[in-house]
């Protein structure tokens, strides 16, 4: 849900609660999201750089 500055200026007095729903929707996300960042680590780790892609071509080691 977005909310805009003066909505959230009206709910200063609620921060308390809104940084509980924060944490327990993390906690709850938790396994979620750490599954998405090793997946992308994990595409990362395969593809290969321009500066690698530079440095095979200069080496001429591209069939």
């Amino acid at each position: 849900m977005l909310k805009f500055y003066g909505e959230i200026e009206k709910e200063k007095k609620k921060y308390p609660k809104m940084i509980q729903a924060l944490r327990e929707m993390l906690a709850e996300e938790e396994t979620y999201l750490a599954l998405l960042f090793m997946e992308l680590w994990k595409q990362q780790q395969k593809e290969i750089s321009l500066q690698e892609y530079k440095e095979m071509v200069k080496q001429q080691k591209l069939y």
